[in-house]
Order: C-alpha cells, then structure tokens, then sequence
C-alpha cells in the first residue's frame, strides 16, 4: 500500500468530518445518528464520517488507480457528486424507506438543514480550490524561466 494513502484518508476524515458536523446543530439531523449502531449520537456520527470518508477516497483516486494520474477537475467534481448523492439518499431514500422523519423539531426541517449544510461544504471545497489555485498561480509567476 502506497504510504501516503493512510494520510490521505486522515486528512480527509478530518475535513469531511468537520464540513459536515453543523448536521449536529439541527435536532431533526441529530435524530440520523440517534440510535444505532454505536448507541450514541458522537459514535453513530464517527461512524458516518468514517464511511463517508473512505467512500470519497475511493471515488477520488479510482482514475488514479486505473490510469495513474488524477486531475484537480475530477477531484472537484468527484467531491461535489459525492455530496449530492448523499443528500439525495438521506432526503428522498431515508424518508421514503422510513428510516428518518425529517419533519421539523426545532424549526428546521432536516431536509433544509441538509440543503445548509451542502451549500456550505460546496462553499469550503470552492474556497479550498481557489486558494490552491492561487497558490499555483503564485509558485510559477515566481518561477525563474
């Protein structure tokens, strides 16, 4: 196994774990990881964000398996369909199989708080790509020749 992977993994745990915790702000998505399989609200979510984690690095890096290289495009687009998929399962499929009622606890439906929270982990992967774009830009203006 490529040494880097496990880092890579880390590092997109933390991120994805930390752009998607405001689902813990809204008691209609608290009600996601009420139960099981931990039993506790911070275990189911660990849970969830693991998961959550590997399956955005296998998508990310499945063209670099295959082929060798993988674009900054494909990891953006990657990243954003990856989200969308996710929030359609949990507000349409959930709801319709019964396994969440995102009906309004606090004042916010759990589905509009899925929307909040998508726009801004799509706000945080834009901001990440302009700075690194940026930073591109600023490594080769400098670039003697």
């Amino acid at each position: 196994m490529d040494p880097v992977a496990p880092l890579l993994l880390v590092g997109l745990w933390l991120f994805d774990a930390a752009v998607l915790a405001p689902l813990l702000l809204f008691e209609s998505t608290r009600r996601l990881f009420a139960g099981r399989p931990t039993g506790t609200l911070l275990g189911n979510y660990a849970v969830v964000a693991t998961a959550y984690a590997v399956v955005h690095v296998l998508v990310l890096f499945a063209p670099g398996i295959a082929t060798g290289t993988v674009g900054v495009g494909w990891i953006v687009a990657s990243t954003l369909a990856l989200l969308l998929g996710s929030a359609l399962a949990v507000g349409v499929v959930a709801p319709r199989l019964d396994w969440w009622d995102p009906s309004a606890g606090d004042g916010w439906d759990g589905r509009l708080a899925l929307v909040a929270v998508a726009a801004g982990y799509v706000g945080v992967v834009v901001v990440l790509a302009v700075v690194a774009a940026l930073g591109v830009l600023l490594v080769f203006a400098n670039y003697p020749g």
